[in-house]
């Protein structure tokens, strides 16, 4: 395989998705070497998923988990549950049949997630289902109610759908980044209850309704390995745990691939916006990094302050321009709803920095705070 094929491969599977699925009772029971499609965030296009399947046959992938759902809304339309909040350009039935037969017919699965704990505004941000809400008010992280019959009930009826348009053997069913107990019914069950315990029994009951469906269920693992680890001693042990990591030395990918954009003779803008998202995000390390920098060196004179601001103003407008520029080519949605939310707010952050180098004084009355 080219050397560069090898490193979007292993940037594939660092940035998104580990190499091994392993049940509760750590047998490896898959390998899995896939890539995971976001489509909430950005619905793209037919064509373009068409084209993804084809580079995930040619690196010899043999799975891509496909996410349905999140706090954005559904990418899917959901016909037994229409009243659900749907991504602009959302898929119907028909268009999820034609990627899945496409994908089988390139031996690759198509495993859907569908949200079913945390990520979940796509649900509670309608008034049919607010009453399901469990996340502490203004926090980053949200949750249904784990406690709620309600909540099974709507799950299954998703996962129904869903099942029959996907023939393949799993369901992955999130249940990552959860923050839960607000409401005042899982305030009581706590009272009865540990977390991990009803942490668990949830999942488990959402295990069995895919069960039901001939399936597999698969949730991501940072809850049970990495903060409440008495979970993973209560969920069932068929349950599949995906584990899922970051990788913050992008400086260094960047750099090796870099060099390869003179010899890439196809897809050639696929290539230049996997790079600027490599670029992208070291940029904003850097700049986090170089604020704390700035911050410290106890600089608060005006000149020092107007420079470093004009600095950092005039590159976050190169960055928004550089990335707004790729998001608005090839999507069913209009970026202008989503792209703020995709690049971490960045829009915003880019615009208060323009105010601030427009308005030294401002932030100088921030550093003397």
């Amino acid at each position: 395989m080219h050397a560069l094929h090898k490193l979007l491969c292993l940037t594939c599977l660092i940035s998104v998705l580990n190499d091994s699925v392993y049940p509760c009772d750590y047998n490896k029971d898959k390998f899995f070497r896939g890539f995971m499609i976001d489509a909430p965030r950005g619905v793209e296009s037919m064509e373009y998923y068409f084209r993804l399947i084809d580079f995930c046959q040619k690196e010899e992938f043999n799975s891509i988990i496909f996410r349905l759902t999140d706090d954005q809304g559904s990418a899917y339309f959901f016909t037994s549950h229409p009243e659900l909040k749907m991504c602009e350009g959302a898929l119907t039935a028909d268009e999820l049949g034609k990627l899945v037969a496409y994908s089988q017919s390139r031996g690759i699965e198509l495993i859907p997630e569908i949200e079913s704990f945390g990520h979940s505004k796509y649900i509670t941000q309608t008034e049919e289902y607010k009453f399901l809400n469990d996340g502490p008010v203004g926090a980053e992280f949200n949750a249904l109610s784990p406690v709620n019959d309600a909540t099974i009930g709507l799950m299954k009826d998703l996962y129904t759908e869903i099942a029959s348009i996907f023939p393949g053997g799993y369901i992955h069913i999130g249940c990552d980044e959860v923050n839960w107990g607000a409401s005042e019914m899982s305030k009581n069950a706590l009272k009865a209850r540990s977390k991990p315990r009803i942490w668990a029994e949830y999942v488990n009951k959402l295990n069995e309704c895919v069960k039901s469906l001939g399936k597999k269920a698969i949730i991501w693992g940072d809850v049970p390995i990495y903060h409440e680890k008495d979970v993973l001693d209560l969920l069932n042990r068929d349950i599949l745990l995906k584990n899922k990591y970051l990788s913050d030395n992008f400086r260094k990918l960047a750099r090796l691939i870099a060099p390869y954009r003179e010899s890439v003779t196809r897809n050639k803008g696929d290539f230049d916006d996997f790079l600027s998202t490599l670029n992208f995000i070291e940029y904003n390390y850097n700049r986090q990094n170089e604020l704390l920098e700035f911050v410290h060196s106890k600089r608060r004179d005006l000149k020092s302050v107007e420079t470093y601001l004009k600095k950092v103003a005039m590159e976050d407008q190169e960055q928004l321009s550089t990335i707004w520029s790729a998001w608005c080519q090839g999507r069913r949605c209009n970026p202008n709803e989503v792209v703020n939310d995709c690049m971490w707010s960045f829009g915003v952050a880019s615009g208060y920095s323009k105010h601030l180098s427009e308005n030294p004084s401002k932030f100088i009355k921030i550093l003397r705070k």
